[in-house]
């Protein structure tokens, strides 16, 4: 009888498909390693399909070359030669991201010597345009992607580990970025992470701090519903603050300035703004 049962059961397995057989036999062990060379000092790896051919390629922060290695799969977990595209002074951090909205993944590298990050646009192939700087605080050392204005496109939070603070630069749409804003953290942060901490719908941060022995939560103040829209700081009051934002806002075409709501940056926005503002809060 328990003969019979086991070559039951080895029919069974012998007609499920080879992907179920398969997977019945996975355990969680892993072969040998493989090893790829990079550039000098590798200090971080991200994965993504930077070609856009289905399969997950490296992206990987060279401290000491002062680049990024990109690394494509050939398909089978077996890459190509690294390809080498410059960063800033010692990179520490590789992100990916839809950064222009033209769907592929373009890279941004945290340099912590040269105190910016790098962008590195996708050209849409899996190679790379030259890098475009933008300051950020002393000592960039990590940097995080998410939709911090709730515009849609992604943004860049920085954790500076000289300076004891994070950077945040929100994306002009197109990749581009507008200058910083710095808020203060904790003594050498290290490492920053996004996500929705309070359940309102938008991102906030969290900053690891090396020499403090404790963390940053830093909560977004977004409020995409805000009943006073020329309120651009969200402080409370209307003041020059907000016409100085919302004209900073209008010269880079950030969606907000948008108050005329047609996608255009003209004389109308500019009215609708200070009607809004003439109005006043509730």
């Amino acid at each position: 009888m328990k003969t019979n049962i086991r070559s039951s059961c080895i029919l069974l397995l012998a007609t499920l498909p080879v992907g179920l057989a398969h997977a019945q036999s996975c355990d969680g062990t892993f072969a040998t390693q493989t090893r790829i060379a990079t550039g000098n000092t590798p200090r971080s790896v991200m994965l993504g399909d930077l070609d856009g051919d289905g399969d997950l390629d490296l992206a990987v922060a060279n401290e000491f070359s002062n680049d990024t290695s990109v690394l494509l799969n050939n398909g089978d977990g077996s890459f190509a030669n690294q390809i080498s595209y410059k960063a800033g002074g010692q990179p520490q951090s590789v992100s990916l991201g839809d950064l222009d909205g033209d769907g592929d993944l373009d890279m941004v590298v945290a340099n912590l010597n040269s105190d910016d990050t790098s962008v590195l646009l996708n050209n849409g192939d899996g190679t790379f345009a030259n890098q475009a700087r933008y300051v950020a605080g002393f000592g960039a050392r990590s940097v995080s992607l998410g939709d911090l204005d709730g515009d849609g496109d992604l943004d860049m939070a920085i954790a500076n580990a000289f300076s004891g603070d994070t950077s945040v630069l929100l994306n002009n749409g197109d990749g581009t970025f507008a200058t910083q804003a710095r808020y203060a953290a904790g003594d050498w942060p290290e490492s920053v992470s996004l996500g929705d901490l309070d359940g309102d719908g938008d991102l906030d941060m969290v900053v690891a701090n090396v020499m403090s022995d404790d963390m940053s939560v830093l909560l977004n103040l977004c409020n995409p519903g805000s009943p006073c829209p020329p309120d651009l700081n969200t402080d409370g009051v209307l003041d020059f603050n907000d016409v100085s934002a919302f004209l900073s806002a209008f010269s880079t075409n950030d969606p907000i300035a948008d108050f005329s709501g047609d996608g255009k940056f003209n004389f109308f926005d500019i009215s609708a703004f200070l009607v809004a503002f003439a109005e006043g809060c509730p």
